[in-house]
């Protein structure tokens, strides 16, 4: 039996009794070449053509991540990616593997036919997180990535709580109004109008807006408001109105700035 990856390939073994051999080429794929020579009872020789196949290659093992390994402060609401290559330049496809344990064994999505990969619900703020890309192309052939790990910083929403100093300018007044976090999206005050009523604001974090729908707050008591909101100070203007049973009591501008 010879074997080889040349055109004139190597003697592997002799005095072969079976019509098969088992070829052993490792990971690494490319042209394969063999041939058969054949030995009878009798001391009769004969020798095949040189045939050859082609062996398929692992993708190569996804690399150069992002967010970077060991990055901080990383986006909640990430955008993941990687760099995927084959060999042979088969397409490939990649599962994700994402979560809190240093093996992740977590599917955070499968099948994927691009490197990239943007999280959908928030990750958990202020936490580490491992993640891994397993590399497939249409043959079997697969690798895995390195485990990267990454840490989150706090959800874009924590800068709109804790102590804010309330300004209704056309009334030339003040007072102070903290806000704490519900969710991801939404914010509660338990001192809306300076009155001690409830109140959530839903911002979007994208249009940079927040919103108050129609509340009632007490006996006869409703209101909306809805405005901007800066990411950079965490200030919130917004315009109001109040109704007392059913009638509007009173219109205006709030202006909430961080104490």
């Amino acid at each position: 039996m010879y074997f080889g990856n040349t055109s004139s390939p190597a003697k592997v073994a002799s005095n072969v009794t079976a019509n098969s051999y088992v070829a052993h080429i490792g990971t690494a794929g490319g042209t394969y070449y063999w041939q058969v020579e054949t030995t009878d009872a009798q001391n009769i020789t004969s020798t095949s053509p040189v045939w050859k196949f082609e062996v398929n290659s692992n993708p190569n093992a996804p690399s150069t991540p992002v967010p970077a390994l060991n990055a901080t402060a990383v986006s909640c609401t990430p955008t993941i990616s990687w760099t995927g290559t084959d060999p042979e330049g088969d397409a490939l496809t990649y599962d994700l593997y994402l979560g809190t344990s240093s093996t992740p064994t977590s599917v955070a999505s499968s099948g994927l036919t691009s490197a990239t990969y943007t999280i959908a619900s928030a990750l958990s703020a202020n936490t580490d997180y491992y993640w891994k890309v397993v590399a497939k192309d249409p043959y079997g052939g697969q690798s895995v990535s390195p485990v990267w790990k990454f840490t989150t910083g706090a959800l874009p929403i924590a800068k709109f709580t804790g102590s804010y100093k309330a300004d209704e300018p056309a009334e030339d007044y003040s007072y102070t109004v903290s806000f704490s976090m519900v969710n991801p999206t939404v914010i509660k005050t338990t001192n809306y109008w300076n009155s001690g009523w409830t109140a959530n604001f839903t911002l979007d974090l994208t249009k940079l807006t927040f919103t108050m729908s129609s509340y009632t707050f007490s006996t006869g008591w409703t209101g909306v408001e809805s405005g901007i909101i800066d990411l950079v100070t965490g200030q919130m203007t917004g315009t109001y109105t109040l109704w007392l049973n059913g009638g509007i009591q009173e219109q205006g501008v709030h202006t909430y700035t961080k104490k």
